[in-house]
């Protein structure tokens, strides 16, 4: 026999399409289906199914199917008929203990025209949990969560629920509770190094003076400083946390739990911080007011601040700052009204009530001097910023002023002439001041006197601390309503009282 050449060597395509499958393999992938009675022929109908689910692909490469695609390649490749049933009072034969409408190709009744469309095969897939109902009482379930059994498995295990994975113990975490059991004996110590009581024994032998070694005094303290291994980690990028998310999912936390995790976030900066999402409901506002309010009562949380001012505690004068720029811009912009205003002690029984707490109270002098000082200042910070500062004046005020500077001819210091000057000691302003002639002159407008038409106390005060400061100026009191048409003759020299 000559030498075989290239073309002899090579090995065609079983199915006779001509093309070359990959080494060692009879047929081109999926070409195995023309050939007759070689693995599983999909019917005529299946094959047209398969087709038009695939030519609705959006992504050949990836393999992906549209849910209609699925769908289509699911009903093709079923395989298995069932023909409908007459009988009633037949049960599914797949354990969902439902009535079964379908007599499947294998003999066996469902639900379903398909056994992967019965309740039971959806929850335990491949795994074919076959659970039998327990009918005695007070058998308690073998997985821990020692609540009463109702089924019976295969292997001999009684539990809770249908399914082991519907087992509170299973969800809470059932690895870990597979690992350890309950002692029995007394006077073992912990075999990690704290030396209290073991209350625990572990698979590998040891002993545990909590559920979970990590739990375990000696054990935190050896692990602190350490880098946790879930740190900057979230369920979407690890499988682990995944698996754990998934398996906690519908656990109720216990309160001491609640409380531990709630104190164990207090002065930690918020998660949620620099991040937006979606603005909570009404219903979670208030919800996290009540618990709010309750926890404060209870003591539970305490107020950073309490205690603090801002001339101790430089975040409250921070704080304080803020909190003051903020409400001077919403009231300038009209964004957040005083509650008080158009009210009056007559309409309103809260300014009725407050008028009658205040009435008869005398301000402290030193209280009145550090208001009078703290406007001044305000109004200084004003000239710096280039606005207006100089205090409110009469026009009329002025208008006699400028006329009695040019009947006697001489020069004072008025609101419209240099401006009101001020005496920085008392911080005061008054309303005229010469000092070539030593005068002194005070107007006064029908705010200045009470409804029996005496002088005010603080006005009376005022005129007091400028005389001693100034006592060798004359000191003259206007009113307004007595000035006009009256020319000098009516000007006071002295204290009026």
């Amino acid at each position: 026999m000559g030498k075989k050449g290239f073309f002899d060597i090579i090995e065609y395509c079983e199915c006779g399409c001509g093309e070359i499958p990959k080494s060692d393999n009879r047929f081109v992938h999926g070409h195995n289906g023309r050939v007759d009675n070689f693995g599983r022929k999909a019917t005529e109908k299946a094959r047209k199914n398969i087709s038009q689910a695939l030519m609705g692909n959006k992504n050949r490469l990836a393999h992906y199917h549209d849910e209609k695609a699925r769908k289509n390649i699911s009903e093709g490749r079923k395989g298995i008929k069932a023909d409908p049933i007459l009988e009633k009072g037949v049960l599914c034969g797949y354990g969902c203990e439902g009535l079964a409408y379908y007599r499947l190709k294998n003999g066996k009744f469902c639900c379903h025209s398909h056994p992967a469309g019965c309740s039971a095969r959806k929850v335990y897939g491949k795994k074919k949990f076959r659970a039998g109902l327990v009918l005695e009482a007070g058998i308690i379930c073998s997985y821990g969560c020692g609540q009463q059994a109702y089924y019976k498995f295969k292997n001999g295990k009684f539990c809770c629920s249908i399914n082991p994975s519907g087992c509170l113990a299973i969800k809470s975490g059932s690895k870990q509770k597979k690992k350890r059991k309950s002692l029995f004996t007394i006077g073992m110590l912990c075999s990690y190094g704290c030396g209290q009581e073991a209350k625990t024994q572990f698979k590998n032998g040891k002993f545990c003076c909590t559920l979970t070694s990590n739990k375990c005094p000696a054990i935190r303290k050896e692990l602190k400083g350490r880098t946790p291994w879930n740190k900057n980690r979230t369920k979407k990028d690890d499988l682990r946390l995944a698996s754990i998310s998934e398996r906690m999912e519908g656990v109720p936390l216990s309160e001491e739990h609640k409380n531990k995790l709630s104190l164990a976030k207090i002065g930690r900066p918020s998660s949620r911080k620099g991040r937006s999402g979606p603005p909570q409901t009404e219903k979670a506002k208030k919800q996290i007011g009540i618990t709010l309010k309750k926890k404060y009562a209870e003591g539970i949380v305490r107020p950073w601040s309490k205690g603090l001012t801002k001339e101790t505690d430089l975040r409250v004068a921070k704080a304080v700052e803020k909190r003051s720029k903020k409400l001077k811009e919403d009231y300038a912009t009209g964004k957040r009204k005083a509650w008080a205003a158009g009210l009056t002690k007559e309409t309103d029984a809260r300014l009725a009530s407050t008028s009658e707490k205040l009435l008869g109270r005398v301000q402290p002098l030193e209280q009145t001097r550090k208001i009078r000082l703290k406007a001044i200042k305000r109004v200084s910070e004003a000239s710096f910023e280039g606005r207006q500062i100089c205090p409110a004046c009469s026009p009329r005020a002025c208008e006699f002023f400028e006329r009695f500077d040019k009947d006697f001819n001489t020069q004072g210091r008025y609101g419209t002439n240099g401006g009101e000057y001020f005496i920085k000691e008392l911080g005061y302003w008054p309303d005229y001041i010469n000092f070539n002639l030593k005068l002194i002159m005070e107007w006064d407008e029908e705010d200045h006197y009470n409804g029996s038409g005496v002088l005010k106390k603080k006005d009376v005060r005022r005129q007091e601390e400028i005389q001693k400061y100034f006592p060798d100026f004359r000191f003259v009191r206007i009113r307004e309503k007595f000035q006009e048409g009256m020319g000098y003759s009516f000007m006071k020299i002295g204290r009026q009282e």
